[in-house]
């Protein structure tokens, strides 16, 4: 699985490769989104 992320910071897409294993039991840990990037005062 191959994500393609855009930089807030730099206006470059990023590829970000996700290894994908036949038994996930997290939902998908390897993806991490900081809240942070996207505008988030979510979390207060």
């Amino acid at each position: 699985m191959v994500l393609i992320v855009l930089d807030r910071l730099t206006d470059q897409p990023l590829i970000v490769s996700v290894p994908v294993r036949p038994a996930v039991r997290k939902a998908e840990p390897a993806i991490v989104i900081h809240p942070r990037q996207f505008g988030g005062r979510r979390q207060s």
